[in-house]
């Protein structure tokens, strides 16, 4: 019963995550998965809203939005501090509960030599993205960020940001958080507490990914260790009177691994955490990256997504890309549209990897 409730939940965590991601791209919009992300980021949230506020009043409601809305409008280190307090008490955990059992009987002597540095890169990576500048466009750079990448006029055309004052480069993004122009920009992240963009793109795919590796080995050490702990006691072989049966019962594997998570609380747990970040996380990074080999950013994929949207409403009229004809067309097909970005996967990650020129 215990197994079947945890299968549910870590099914239930990665849909959820599914349904935030990629609830609102075009693909799901008109489906019943957008609708649920429409009704769990907006319906739901105007239902809480009102019962908040008349359970408490309009001055604790107030109260309540503005520390809400500074939360998640405003940048703040907040979830940022959140991220380096899980991983830093989950690294205390391990070499607490975990560190002296290795090594073991399925533990080898080696890990002893990988983990440290495993964990320093993900804190290094974390450092790195977190207070790298993204790219910010201000009046020194805005020329020579205007000329790194041309305008294709279907996502990106040459316009002043109204907020900003200064000619907005293609591909870059106004973000409201950082206020400011980010070249290149893929998206604001609030683990971070900074925006990705051409200059620490790849310190996010590093952040992402040592993020990864460090959940998914320690969630695999952490099998190992309590497993040898049930070799150590030899817990297979042994039996156990079954009050409810009232005869001897052999113990099983998932009965042995009870044992030994109940006498190891928080390494238990600690693996559990970890094994279901590792699926969230490594799910993001694959999707993430599968993005940026398309030659797109996030911010622009949704911009693909509402061009897709267009054509086949028949709402896109165009200058051709390929010919010297100025007349808007009408496009009916979205073959019709390319992206000139796009250099081939392999050559797009290294790009966004290692980019040609920053700021």
């Amino acid at each position: 019963m215990g197994l079947v409730l945890l299968a549910v939940a870590i099914v239930t965590l990665v849909f959820f995550v599914f349904l935030m991601l990629l609830g609102p791209s075009q693909r799901f919009r008109n489906t019943w998965i957008g609708h649920l992300h429409q009704f769990f980021t907006e319906d739901f949230i105007d239902i809480l809203q009102d019962g908040i506020k008349r359970l408490l009043g309009r001055r604790l409601y107030g109260l309540l939005k503005k520390i809400f809305t500074y939360v998640a409008f405003e940048a703040n280190p907040l979830v940022q501090v959140l991220y380096l307090a899980l991983l830093t008490v989950g690294v205390y955990v391990f070499f607490k509960d975990g560190w002296t059992k290795i090594p073991g009987p399925y533990a080898s002597e080696t890990h002893r030599y990988f983990i440290p540095p495993v964990v320093f890169i993900t804190y290094l990576s974390f450092a790195l993205v977190s207070f790298s500048n993204p790219g910010v466009v201000n009046e020194s750079n805005v020329r020579r960020a205007c000329e790194m990448f041309s305008y294709d006029y279907i996502n990106f055309k040459p316009k002043t940001c109204t907020t900003c004052c200064l000619q907005k480069p293609a591909r870059s993004k106004h973000c409201s958080m950082c206020k400011a122009c980010i070249a290149r920009s893929d998206h604001h992240c609030i683990w971070v507490n900074n925006c990705v963009g051409l200059n620490n793109h790849r310190y996010f795919i590093a952040f992402l990914s040592s993020t990864a590796i460090t959940c998914i080995y320690a969630s695999v050490m952490i099998a190992k260790i309590l497993y040898g702990e049930i070799a150590r006691q030899d817990l297979l072989n042994s039996w156990y009177w079954d009050p409810d049966t009232r005869q001897r019962v052999q113990v099983t594997l998932f009965k042995a691994l009870s044992m030994v998570i109940n006498t190891n609380v928080n390494l238990g747990a600690l693996g559990i955490f970890c094994a279901l970040c590792s699926i969230i996380v490594t799910v993001f990074f694959l999707a993430h990256l599968y993005t940026l080999s398309d030659g797109t950013t996030t911010n622009e994929s949704f911009k693909w997504e509402d061009v897709k949207e267009a054509v086949e409403d028949g709402r896109l009229y165009m200058k051709s890309q390929t010919s010297q004809d100025s007349e808007m067309a009408q496009i009916l097909h979205f073959d019709q549209v390319s992206n000139i970005y796009d250099q081939g996967r392999w050559k797009n990650i290294w790009r966004f990897i290692v980019p040609e020129q920053t700021l």
